[in-house]
């Protein structure tokens, strides 16, 4: 096997797509989080707004409970306080599943995209000194644990907001 430099490598498809894959992913994920952080910002704004709104109508039928328009109109605004709620809590769960997946594929396309290019040299040492083997399992151990971690991370959020 000879030895490839990175300048081959990078003009390589299969970089190239990793690298594009890469970005894309990252901008997918960044997306997701900014619509996520919109959607935190509706709900600290927005919901107080409306239950404001809310506890008024039901002073204003307090003064006057035989008016059947204001019963009407209460019942119809709760509803829809609550089902705008539902929906954003909906949205938050799937937006943090695409921003996690976004996070993880990003993830994923540059450690790919990296290790290759650190090719395998075309003669192999003879004897592994300790501290490039040291180096090494901490590398992969640090691997295998934000692999752990992600997968705990998302196994948990699946568990607790399951509906």
């Amino acid at each position: 096997m000879e030895y490839i430099d990175n300048t081959q490598i990078r003009a390589r498809p299969l970089y190239r797509g990793l690298m594009r894959s890469f970005i894309v992913a990252g901008a997918f994920a960044a997306i997701a989080a900014a619509l996520l952080l919109m959607n935190v910002y509706y709900i600290d704004t927005i919901d107080k707004r409306q239950v404001k709104q809310l506890q008024e109508l039901q002073l204003h039928y307090e003064s006057q409970p035989q008016s059947d328009a204001i019963a009407r109109r209460i019942r119809a605004f709760d509803a829809r306080i609550r089902r705008d709620a539902l929906r954003r809590q909906h949205f938050g769960q799937v937006g943090a599943v695409y921003c996690i997946v976004g996070i993880v594929a990003a993830f994923a396309c540059f450690l790919i995209a990296k290790m290759m290019l650190q090719p395998e040299p075309a003669i192999p040492k003879q004897p592994v000194c300790a501290g490039e083997f040291l180096v090494w399992a901490k590398q992969t151990r640090i691997a295998v644990a934000t692999a752990a971690a992600a997968i705990a991370a998302a196994g948990l959020f699946f568990v607790l907001h399951q509906s």
